[in-house]
């Protein structure tokens, strides 16, 4: 069993980590910066369905935690390591098909990680809104998706590594991914241009309508088994 979580799916909290790192300077005790960002973030976390943990404990974990040396580990890349000596079994959320005969599956090369690529690559936007269920679409736009989640994060380390200068790169790379999306999700790219605009102002306590509705499906489950030697 491995547990993921990608660039698509870690976006919404990509984003309020940038909140904190544009309006708020990360320094100094965390409780009290926790108590700063509380306000903003309670009327979001009002929207996250089976929010449990109390929200000083969510800031503390999710935006105030540093993480701009870490990476994510996304579905993909944990076939890709594992491919030669474990087959992909099941996953939470469930987005595995085949409709292969069972005496079709035989011999070595039984292909079930390429399945699972297949099917998460057609099925891979419905990480970024826990609010929909989006049908499947093709690999080409789902591979497109995964590279511009990669890169959101990837400026995000960088902001806050103290490169200040990138914020103009973040801005672009989210006008290109709503663009990318915005037909098939359209609610979810709204939500999207709200937060870049929220990054883009001078004021944190700006009217917002839709972004803080917007959470992704932040992490997965992975179970796989090992093959035969």
């Amino acid at each position: 069993m491995v547990s993921t979580a990608n660039g698509i799916s870690y976006l919404s909290e990509t984003l309020r980590r940038l909140f904190r790192d544009r309006f708020f300077t990360p320094s100094g005790d965390v409780h009290q910066q926790a108590q700063q960002l509380k306000p903003y973030m309670v009327p979001h976390l009002q929207h996250l369905r089976g929010m449990s943990r109390p929200v000083e404990d969510w800031l503390l974990d999710s935006i105030i935690q540093p993480l701009q040396y870490r990476e994510l580990l996304s579905i993909p890349e944990v076939i890709a390591c594992l491919d030669n000596r474990f087959d992909v079994y099941g996953s939470s959320p469930r987005f595995l098909t085949d409709w292969r005969w069972y005496k079709d599956i035989v011999g070595e090369n039984r292909g079930f990680n390429d399945r699972a690529l297949e099917s998460y690559y057609t099925s891979n936007l419905n990480l970024l809104d826990y609010r929909f269920e989006f049908p499947v679409h093709s690999q080409e736009f789902g591979k497109k998706l995964e590279e511009l989640g990669s890169q959101s994060w990837n400026i995000m380390c960088r902001i806050e590594q103290g490169e200040e200068s990138v914020w103009q790169e973040l801005f672009l790379l989210l006008q290109e991914l709503c663009a990318h999306v915005e037909k098939l999700a359209p609610e979810t790219s709204v939500a999207i241009r709200e937060a870049m605009t929220l990054l883009q102002s001078a004021h944190p306590d700006m009217e917002l309508k839709h972004f803080p509705q917007w959470w992704g499906r932040g992490q997965q489950y992975l179970s796989l088994i090992r093959k035969n030697d």
